[in-house]
């Protein structure tokens, strides 16, 4: 089988073009930032080495005070959680580069010198 050389990010939709026969692909996705960053939540200690975020450090064990006090919803027992762009708790989860893998197989097109598929034989 032949594999493509130009083909579309599957999740960012922008063309990418790779030397066929190399292997699996990694897209670093472009475009809006619900599409470039993933949210990862916090388990423990963890290294920043993107510096994507720098307000996330051991949000899992830090108390956060309610932005509600005194106010009606407060008193209804609503708490306030302040959210990023992808809906997610800014005090749970932190943002990072999305890298779209693609495997081998996907990039593969059936080519001329290829024996048909099962279903045209007789």
């Amino acid at each position: 089988m032949q594999e493509v050389t130009v083909f579309v990010c599957p999740k960012c939709q922008q063309r990418c073009i790779r030397m066929p026969n190399t292997g699996d692909y990694e897209h670093i996705c472009q475009g809006q930032e619900v599409l470039k960053n993933e949210s990862v939540i916090v388990y423990g200690a963890w290294a920043d080495y993107t510096g994507s975020d720098t307000n996330v450090q051991n949000a899992l064990m830090q108390g956060k005070e309610n932005n509600l006090f005194g106010t009606r919803a407060d008193l209804e027992g609503q708490k306030f959680q302040s959210r990023d762009s992808r809906g997610y708790p800014k005090d749970r989860f932190r943002t990072r580069q999305h890298i779209e893998s693609i495997p081998v197989d996907q990039l593969k097109t059936p080519g001329i010198n290829d024996s048909p598929p099962d279903s045209y034989k007789d």
